[in-house]
């Protein structure tokens, strides 16, 4: 590029000299200068978006390892991992910036390690608006699983592969949903007089609630588009890091 810049220095400094001899631009001469401008831009505009895009995706890793950070302190207190509020995290604007929504994820009770041995989301984040080649509601996510009785595994996953440039170090890997726990610190189910099942103080059953977590993630990003959640204010659905409609919402739910 700048190669170029110097050659078109030097044109125009030659034909400076001879303007006297000249009244003015040649059509082959303005036609070339503009056809050089245009590959300028062409190759400059996309690094400028880009960089604007990484810019304002900056806030992710620095929220991650905040959230990381407390949670390796919480864990080596208390022996089992916690929620955003037991631990002390405040999400960037309390939840919503600018660009991002932040949410818990599953882990809204303190966990044993030995719960985590398929691995709990605990920090999530998606997009409000389109950052280049990073689709609105696209996701970023912290999942917990055991690496040890004593140690975790923090894994980095990312919904959308064109997400990647903005943020090093995320993977594009499944983002899991909330799994049922029975073995947490605290008791959050009583036993049914059946004894096959567990029930929830809301009546739910552990099986139920275990099937409404097996959802098609990849149909119902087909069927509702991010751009259209993002345009018509539909409701996040966690599970699968998109936006859909409420009422879509309440029948997957139930």
């Amino acid at each position: 590029m700048s190669m170029v810049i110097l050659v078109m220095q030097s044109y125009i400094h030659k034909k400076g000299k001879n303007m006297k001899n000249k009244s003015g631009f040649t059509l082959i001469e303005i036609v070339i200068v503009v056809v050089i401008v245009g590959v300028l831009a062409a190759v400059s505009l996309p690094k400028l978006f880009g960089q604007i895009a990484k810019a304002k995706a900056s806030e992710i890793p620095v929220a991650g390892a905040l959230y990381t950070r407390l949670q390796d302190a919480f864990l080596g207190e208390k022996a089992s991992v916690g929620s955003w509020k037991q631990i002390g995290y405040i999400a960037p604007g309390n939840g919503l910036t600018e660009n991002f929504r932040y949410t818990e994820g599953c882990i809204v009770d303190s966990l044993n390690i030995s719960s985590l041995k398929n691995g709990e989301t605990g920090w999530r984040a998606s997009n409000l608006v389109k950052l280049n080649g990073c689709l609105v509601g696209s996701s970023w996510g912290i999942v917990i699983k055991a690496s040890s009785d004593k140690e975790v595994l923090y894994m980095h996953n990312l919904s959308y592969e064109g997400c990647e440039p903005l943020t090093l170090n995320w993977t594009v890997r499944a983002i899991p949903g909330c799994n049922n726990h029975s073995e947490s610190t605290t008791e959050n189910t009583t036993e049914n007089p059946t004894g096959n099942t567990t029930e929830s103080p809301t009546g739910n059953t552990t099986e139920d609630k275990t099937e409404s977590t097996n959802y098609d993630c990849e149909a119902l990003k087909e069927k509702y588009p991010a751009e259209n959640g993002n345009k018509n204010g539909w409701e996040m659905f966690s599970p699968c890091g998109i936006r859909l409609p409420q009422g879509v919402i309440k029948k997957l739910t139930k």
